[in-house]
């Protein structure tokens, strides 16, 4: 962490699948993480289905924020897996 921070990149740890993962690197200060904890694989086509479907509803509330869109597409990962 502290070699990467020092060159100024960021720091995405792989692999992750449980919550004590999650706490030991966020204590660590990673940056980011991926994989089973946040949400499984994916096939494209369903992932780009759940984007057009979190898309129609933010436009039903009118709530475009990029913040708003992205967190909640885990949400609908974890749904549809």
């Amino acid at each position: 962490m502290s070699l990467a921070h020092s060159l100024r990149l960021s720091v995405i740890a792989e692999g992750v699948e449980t919550i004590e993962q999650l706490e030991f690197l966020a204590k660590i200060g990673c940056d980011q993480y991926q994989d089973y904890y946040r949400s499984s694989a994916v096939p494209a086509g369903a992932l780009e289905a759940m984007v057009r479907s979190e898309l129609s509803s933010i436009t039903r509330h009118q709530d475009w924020s990029a913040q708003t869109l992205i967190s909640r597409i885990p949400r609908f990962i974890r749904q549809k897996g």
